[in-house]
């Protein structure tokens, strides 16, 4: 009985080649290489069309209750957009933070604007002393688990370069949901801040990141599910373009990935 090699080693070739193959495809295809493509086409195309990167500088300003696990899921962001870049200040180590605390801890006021303006005083003045020159994008985020006046939970400073999130009116919430909660606040705020023309938060609760909904429940229900409705959509369209949009509705799309 004659062997027919050829045949053998064709067939041996084209296994090996086929195995090859589809070993290739599950790399390609698996999570970990496709978020690593994703962060190399975010870098190739900020050398090739470069843009402003906004500067948020993040304070947890009396927030015991803030996690590391909060800070690292925040900076985290820097991977999956090229809009902003995330920086955690490093507040408590300043030496004059105690003085600062006690400032804010002295404010009484029912005005959600007038805190967060005080709030803004507080951060700038941590900068200055940082020798950080002045810089007309730079947003400053304070995370305080000080109460919020009328109980709610984030307002921004007339020139929105100053955000508060007010974490003890989210205390009822699950400890582990507070983080999620919060980047959600923080996504909203950092878009609101680029000052589209007409995008508001809207009472209408869909679940869309720009939903202005005083339930809790409500917010703790769509955390997961956040995206941007066709009414926000189409704002942020007509203001930033569609290129702009993808951008973003990719960064809300894999937050927590």
């Amino acid at each position: 009985m004659m062997v027919d090699w050829n045949n053998i080693s064709e067939g041996i070739i084209v296994s090996v080649v086929t195995g090859l193959l589809f070993s290739l495809a599950g790399v390609l295809l698996s999570p970990p290489f496709k978020e690593k493509i994703g962060e190399w086409q975010r870098a190739i195309e900020g050398l090739i069309n470069p843009a402003i990167i906004i500067p948020m500088k993040v304070f947890f300003i009396l927030c015991p209750i803030c996690s590391d696990k909060m800070k690292n899921l925040i900076v985290k962001q820097n991977k999956l957009q090229n809009i902003f870049r995330f920086d955690i200040a490093e507040f408590k180590l300043w030496d004059k933070h105690i003085e600062s605390e006690d400032n804010l801890k002295s404010l009484q006021t029912t005005s959600r604007l007038e805190f967060c303006e005080r709030f803004l005083e507080e951060m700038e003045k941590f900068n200055r002393d940082q020798g950080q020159e002045e810089d007309s994008t730079r947003i400053n985020i304070a995370i305080t688990q000080m109460p919020f006046p009328k109980n709610w939970y984030t307002w921004n400073t007339k020139n929105r370069k100053g955000i508060v999130i007010g974490i003890d009116s989210l205390s009822k919430i699950k400890p582990e949901i507070i983080d999620k909660i919060a980047l959600r606040i923080i996504q909203r705020m950092s878009i609101y801040s680029l000052g589209i023309k007409n995008l508001r938060t809207h009472e209408l609760t869909v679940g869309c990141l720009f939903d202005n909904t005083t339930y809790l429940p409500n917010i703790e229900q769509s955390v997961e599910n956040n995206y941007i409705c066709d009414v926000c959509k189409k704002i942020i369209i007509d203001n930033k373009g569609e290129k702009f949009f993808n951008k973003i509705n990719d960064w809300i799309n894999n937050s927590f990935r």
